[in-house]
């Protein structure tokens, strides 16, 4: 079980490293993502700096606005 969760965090940090990067290659600010993906500031910012997870709504708003599909 152990591995599993460590596998799970290894993969939601890269996400949010993928999405933080693309944020400094786009120019985007924290407050201005969250605005164009429609959500509150605090929700993006507490996942950026790994505080909080972002709920699957969320998160493919946020991926949307960054020119990303996500397919499942």
């Amino acid at each position: 079980m152990a591995n599993y969760r460590n596998l799970n965090m290894k993969y939601a940090n890269k996400l949010r490293e993928d999405i933080k990067k693309a944020m400094d290659e786009q120019g985007i600010l924290i407050t201005e993502l969250a605005d164009r993906a429609n959500i509150e500031k605090s929700v993006l910012r507490n996942y950026i700096n790994g505080r909080n997870d972002i709920n699957s709504g969320n998160l493919i708003a946020v991926l949307k606005v960054l020119g990303y599909d996500l397919q499942i």
